[in-house]
C-alpha cells in the first residue's frame, strides 16, 4: 500500500483535490542466476498489478468553455504488467567476451475511474461541475498499453580486456513498441461523443501512438598506466555511431479541447499540436584523460 504523495493542486494554496485513495500494489518476482568459469547468467520474471493510482498533469487547455493553464487529475487508475529480463556474459578467452541483455514487457491499463479539471478561469464559470467526474469511453482505457515502456529491448556487446590494462567494447542496442503518454481528456466520453458528431460516425477510441523501432551502436576504448605512485587513465567513446537521430520518448499534447480544432489539426501534414517527441543526439564523442594519486 502506498499513500498519495501529492495532495495539493497548487503548492502555494491550501486546496486539496478530493477522492484520494491509497495506491495498492501486488507483485511477484522470481530470480535465477547461474555461474561458471566461462558463463554468467541472470534471469528475472515478474508480474505486478496496481490499483487506485492517481495521475496529475498541468498544461494549457483551449476549450470552448474556457482557456487556461489547467490541472488535470485522473483518479482510480488500475494496471497490470508482466515481464522477463535476461542477462548473459560469456568469456570467449582471456581477452574477449560476449554480453547479452534482453527484456520482454507486456503491460496494460485495466481502467481509470474519472478525470477532473481545475483552473482559475473554470472556477468562474457556471458549468464548472461539467468538468469534474468526466468518465472514459468504454474500452478506451482498458487494454491500452502502459506508456513510456518498450515492449522489447535487446543489447549485444563485444568486450576486450588485456593484461596490460587496455580495454574496448562495442555495444548494439535495440528497442521497439514504445507507446508514448496519451492525452487522457481525448479518451473521455464527452470528447469522443463530440468528435463523433462532427465526423458523422461513432468514435469508440483513439489508437495510441508509438515510437518507431530504435537501434544504436556505441564504441568505447581506454587504457591505464601506472606512473610512480599514481595512475594515468585515458578513456574515449563514440555514441550513436550510425548517427541515427530518432525519437526516444514523447507524449500526446492535450492542448486542443475543442473537437473542431482537433480535427483540423489532425488533417495537417504535420499537426501543430500532434505528439511531441524528444530525439536522441546524433553521433557524439567523449574523451577523458585523468590522473589518480
Amino acid at each position: 500500500v502506498k499513500s498519495p504523495q501529492e495532495h495539493y493542486l497548487n503548492l502555494r494554496e491550501n486546496a486539496i483535490f478530493l477522492d484520494l485513495k491509497n495506491e495498492k500494489r501486488k507483485a511477484l518476482e522470481l530470480k535465477y542466476s547461474f555461474h561458471t568459469a566461462q558463463l554468467q547468467l541472470y534471469s528475472n520474471v515478474y508480474h505486478y498489478r496496481i490499483k487506485d493510482q492517481n495521475e496529475r498533469n498541468r498544461f494549457y487547455l483551449d476549450h470552448s468553455d474556457f482557456a487556461d493553464f489547467t490541472h488535470q487529475i485522473v483518479h482510480g487508475i488500475s494496471s497490470r504488467a508482466s515481464g522477463l529480463d535476461l542477462g548473459m556474459d560469456f568469456q570467449l578467452d582471456s581477452t574477449w567476451s560476449l554480453s547479452l541483455a534482453c527484456a520482454l514487457f507486456r503491460g496494460y491499463y485495466l481502467k481509470a475511474d474519472h478525470l477532473d479539471f481545475y483552473s482559475d478561469d473554470l472556477m468562474q464559470t457556471e458549468n464548472q461541475n461539467d468538468f469534474h467526474g468526466l468518465t472514459f469511453a468504454p474500452n478506451t482505457i482498458r487494454n491500452a498499453p502502459l506508456t513510456n515502456h518498450p515492449s522489447r529491448a535487446l543489447s549485444l556487446g563485444l568486450n576486450m580486456r588485456t593484461n596490460n590494462y587496455l580495454f574496448a567494447a562495442a555495444t548494439y542496442n535495440f528497442i521497439s513498441k514504445y507507446p508514448i503518454d496519451f492525452a487522457w481528456y481525448h479518451r473521455t466520453e464527452q470528447f469522443l461523443n463530440q468528435l463523433g458528431s462532427l465526423m458523422g460516425t461513432r468514435v469508440d477510441r483513439l489508437p495510441p501512438n508509438h515510437i518507431p523501432e530504435n537501434n544504436y551502436l556505441n564504441l568505447l576504448c581506454g587504457k591505464s598506466w601506472r606512473l610512480d605512485d599514481g595512475y594515468l587513465l585515458f578513456f574515449s567513446s563514440i555514441s550513436n555511431v550510425l548517427n541515427r537521430i530518432q525519437p526516444i520518448s514523447g507524449f500526446e499534447q492535450s492542448r486542443l479541447g475543442k473537437p473542431t480544432d482537433y480535427l483540423q489539426d489532425q488533417v495537417r501534414t504535420t499537426p501543430i499540436f500532434g505528439p511531441k517527441y524528444w530525439y536522441a543526439m546524433g553521433r557524439n564523442y567523449f574523451i577523458n584523460l585523468s590522473y589518480r594519486f
